[in-house]
């Protein structure tokens, strides 16, 4: 019976905080602009943003069970994974990261300290993936100089490169 009680309560005390959200945002935000804010909308990328977006966490899913040597299921990964993003989104300091690694220490046979290092091997996929990324994005920017431009488009190039090859 006491796995009720606490149910219960746990229960009441989250619609407290989501109608207390709910009038926060009433009070705060105007009911017009909001109205034409989804007018203005564009829904027909809804379905695809959607499908991007499930897409891109299945395989995050995939890599994070597998430099977790497959020793976890994948419903498990991608439980704690999402808890994990559900928590950077709600708290400061990437706390749902340090969460991620608390939660899959706590399933067998995976340690704290193995979940903190797939952490630590992630954020540096991650960076390379964006440094990767870096020179194609530069290239496009129509704002910046040509040569920064072209030197962005050269692989693995520095976009200040074309400027020192402009100035010689």
């Amino acid at each position: 019976m006491e796995a009720d009680g606490k149910n219960s309560r746990q229960f009441w005390l989250g619609m407290v905080i989501s109608l207390a959200s709910l009038a926060a945002i009433f009070f705060f935000i105007q009911p017009a602009q909001v109205l034409d804010a989804l007018e203005a909308a564009r829904f027909d990328y809804l379905g695809l943003s959607l499908a991007g977006i499930l897409a891109f966490m299945v395989f995050r899913a995939m890599r994070w069970r597998y430099m977790l040597g497959n020793e976890v299921s994948w419903r498990v990964v991608f439980h704690i994974q999402n808890i994990g993003y559900m928590l950077t989104n709600l708290l400061p300091f990437r706390v749902g990261d340090v969460a991620r690694a608390v939660l899959i220490g706590n399933v067998p046979p995976i340690s704290l300290a193995r979940g903190l290092s797939t952490m630590v091997v992630e954020r540096l996929l991650d960076m390379l993936f964006i440094v990767t990324l870096l020179p194609f994005t530069l290239a496009e920017v129509e704002k910046l100089p040509a040569v920064m431009r072209t030197g962005a488009r050269v692989p693995g190039g520095d976009p200040r490169l074309g400027e020192l090859v402009h100035h010689r």
